[in-house]
């Protein structure tokens, strides 16, 4: 219950923005709806893989079934924000059972009270609080990863075909929800074979690493993911748009995000980098306790070897994806939280157990758990307290309806402004205002000075801006006021720094298209 509310407080945020929500990367219900009206073929693509997609049509299914029959008109104000709502709820309950998944993959690997703590780990982890109330795949893919790592590790134990199955099955599933997946397991397939062979020769069987690698079952993780990925790309009616895709995710999007060297120095920061977005995910008594249990399972390798084992999808993750892409933010290492969550929850489980000093030990596990739930609650108290929402006030106290406005930025970073005449510049300069002459320009912190060192007329417009050397002069500058925020989110790579962005407001000098003028 107690995770349930962190989840939900704050789905709000943003709605029922139309076509597109404040959140960067979300499907949208007109996203949605445009796959449904292509059938996912005939070259249709966007930028993630289907999969969660195909969820998501199937949640909205029968809104579209009373669009089609005319009960309902889709495009409407009501429909889609009933829509939005439905697509973050999904979400949400793929949060519950990703946390509920982690409890009994940890319970497996340990005991119940690790599996407890673990759960509260996951769950309380910042990116996953903030992406479970939105529509992104962050938090969808993850179920499948903890899926999968829990048929991984059946798999270690007992090697029975089923397992292999969905293993593989899941996997796929991950993958064709967000690509990135495919780095946890391309290490992991090495590991099985030899885990198999080990357990054979134990046993007193005679037998070959080959022929642990050779057989039906391994020949089924080949067959049941590559068959799962073919059916989620649609290769068959839609291989133009699989492509496509393909290019898209292979070209500069990727390689012009390039941010550290690779060099000795430049891997350096890049871990550097990572271990900061763990500690900033985890916060750090969890972050502690996850190093602690990595050391705990280490330390006791033989006896727990399969708990040590789900350290080999983090190295495959960091040489397979991080490595190669030479930079990385918060939510690409949520698979890695995760698993660290398993090694967290069983350190907290040792540290709280009977012995010397327990009511002590018990006392500091409460008040870590206490902290962690203040630390990741700051999500939601930042986004219910989004400057946005002041500065829409201020906007229907102030502008009259059709009056022209000029966003500097993304639309989607800025307020609603449904009831104007909007229009958006992401390279403003003196000479583009002066054409278009709004009498409003609205910026956000999200597009501020920095964003612009690339575009020095962009730059110069927006010093001047700022100082009141051209023709609009500062009108209002709205700045959310959360009950509390103890996230620090400077020198982090997060999609946190789009809630809360402060929000200015210029009129251009002699102006008559205010309220009060009216």
């Amino acid at each position: 219950m107690l995770l349930a509310i962190v989840h939900v407080w704050g789905i709000w945020w943003g709605l029922p923005g139309m076509p597109s929500s404040w959140a960067p990367d979300e499907f949208s219900p007109l996203l949605v709806h445009d796959a449904i009206q292509q059938k996912f073929s005939g070259g249709w693509h966007v930028l993630y893989p289907p999969g969660h997609i195909y969820l998501l049509s199937i949640v909205l299914a029968p809104i579209e079934l009373l669009d089609r029959a005319g009960v309902v008109n889709f495009g409407s104000r009501p429909t889609y924000l009933l829509s939005f709502y439905l697509i973050r709820l999904t979400s949400i309950v793929i949060g519950s059972a990703t946390v509920l998944v982690v409890f009994r993959l940890t319970r497996e690997l340990y005991d119940t009270r690790s599996g407890l703590f673990a759960a509260l780990t996951i769950g309380l982890a910042v990116p996953f609080v903030f992406y479970a109330k939105l529509a992104n795949v962050e938090v969808p893919y993850l179920l499948w990863v903890a899926l999968s790592l829990l048929y991984y590790v059946r798999i270690l134990a007992s090697h029975r075909r089923r397992d292999y199955v969905l293993f593989s099955l899941t996997a796929a599933l991950a993958i064709g929800t967000k690509d990135q997946a495919y780095a946890l397991y391309l290490l992991m397939p090495l590991m099985i074979p030899l885990s198999n062979v080990l357990q054979r020769r134990r046993a007193g069987e005679r037998t070959s690493l080959w022929r642990s690698f050779v057989n039906a079952n391994t020949f089924s993780i080949v067959l049941v993911g590559g068959a799962t990925l073919a059916l989620i790309h649609n290769l068959a009616f839609n291989w133009t748009g699989a492509v496509e895709r393909l290019r898209i995710m292979t070209g500069p999007i990727t390689t012009s995000l390039q941010e550290f060297p690779n060099t000795i120095a430049g891997h350096a920061a890049m871990l550097w980098l990572a271990l900061r977005h763990l500690q900033f995910s985890m916060g750090w008594p969890l972050f502690a306790a996850a190093v602690a249990g990595v050391l705990i399972a280490i330390r006791r390798s033989r006896m727990q070897p399969r708990a040590v084992s789900l350290l080999v999808p983090i190295v495959s993750y960091w040489i397979f994806l991080i490595v190669p892409l030479m930079y990385h933010y918060d939510r690409y290492l949520v698979p890695i939280v995760l698993i660290l969550s398993i090694f967290a929850g069983h350190a907290m489980a040792v540290f709280t157990r009977s012995g010397a000093f327990a009511g002590i030990r018990r006392t500091g596990a409460a008040a870590a758990i206490c902290f962690t739930l203040a630390y990741a609650a700051s999500v939601d108290t930042l986004l219910v307290a989004d400057a946005r929402y002041a500065a829409e006030r201020w906007i229907r106290d102030h502008i009259a309806p059709g009056t022209r406005v000029m966003v500097i930025g993304h639309g989607a970073y800025a307020p609603r402004l449904d009831h104007l005449e909007v229009i958006t510049s992401t390279e403003p300069t003196l000479e583009d205002v002066s054409g278009a002459s709004p009498e409003y320009l609205i910026t956000t912190s999200i597009f501020d000075e920095w964003r612009f060192r690339d575009s020095p007329r962009s730059l110069t417009f927006l010093q001047a801006l700022a100082a009141g050397r051209t023709a609009y002069r500062l009108a209002s500058v709205e700045r959310g006021r959360p009950a509390f925020n103890l996230l620090n989110i400077e020198g982090i790579r997060t999609n946190l720094d789009k809630v809360n962005p402060e929000i200015r407001i210029y009129q251009r000098a002699g102006s008559s298209a205010s309220r009060a003028d009216r």
